[in-house]
């Protein structure tokens, strides 16, 4: 569902009447498309991660898997952006400068805070609640080593991108802001292995368990790149026919 939602939705052709129709078409799966990810994203939080501890239900948690997930895909098309802007492409140099690439680093930010206040949230109730259903969630997720992810998290996930993203300097800073987004990336990975191994016993695992699950975010994270890039290629990077777009391209600002 999600594949056949992106092939409509990256719909182009060269001709103007085909291209028009096309981008009439893609407005109904982009916009229904986002109430389907978001009940297909509950349904995975809860099918094949909340259930792993039969005890633990939070409303919260698919929120906050739907909040990683952004911050994920944002992050990457920052990278990507960046990444253009390096190369010495001067349409994206044009369209996107220093002022630009501050509102997009404020919208991280803003990603950042939602995921902050999602956490917290949840942490917050299932404390208060002290529901000897609920409370093994945290407690297998605090010791055997997994409590000093819990530390490192709170401090990557939000105090350092907090204060880094409210200066501007570092905001419009490519290598700054690059660095942070992959700060980003590894934390929700290791974040998505909190969510998960500590419910599983790993008395008789080898040694070096962990190393399946980096082995399996090579293996999925390799087959998306590639066809990531192969997209890029593909389409136009840019929209080419819209009006304010060129306009914005041809003066700058």
């Amino acid at each position: 569902m999600w594949l056949w939602r992106n092939a409509r939705i990256a719909e182009y052709d060269e001709n103007l009447d085909v291209a028009r129709a096309a981008r009439n078409r893609q407005k109904y799966p982009a916009s229904f498309g986002l109430f389907v990810f978001a009940a297909t994203m509950t349904w995975i939080a809860t099918d094949w991660i909340m259930s792993l501890e039969p005890t633990f239900t939070s409303s919260m948690f698919p929120v906050i898997m739907f909040d990683n997930a952004a911050v994920t895909a944002y992050s990457v098309g920052l990278l990507t952006l960046l990444y253009f802007k390096a190369r010495g492409d001067t349409r994206f140099q044009n369209l996107f400068p220093a002022t630009e690439q501050i509102h997009l680093g404020s919208l991280l930010l803003a990603f950042t805070l939602a995921w902050t206040y999602f956490n917290f949230s949840q942490y917050m109730l299932i404390w208060i609640g002290n529901l000897p259903e609920e409370i093994p969630y945290y407690l297998k997720r605090t010791r055997g080593g997994w409590g000093w992810y819990a530390a490192l998290a709170v401090v990557f996930h939000f105090p350092i991108p907090f204060l880094l993203l409210l200066f501007r300097h570092v905001k419009s800073s490519p290598k700054a802001l690059r660095n942070i987004c992959i700060m980003l990336l590894a934390v929700i990975f290791i974040d998505v292995m909190w969510w998960i191994s500590p419910s599983m016993s790993h008395e008789h695992s080898p040694k070096f368990y962990w190393l399946m699950d980096v082995a399996a975010w090579v293996g999925v994270g390799g087959v998306w790149i590639y066809v990531f890039l192969g997209q890029l290629k593909k389409h136009p990077l840019l929209p080419t026919r819209e009006v304010y777009l060129l306009e914005a391209y041809h003066h700058g600002h």
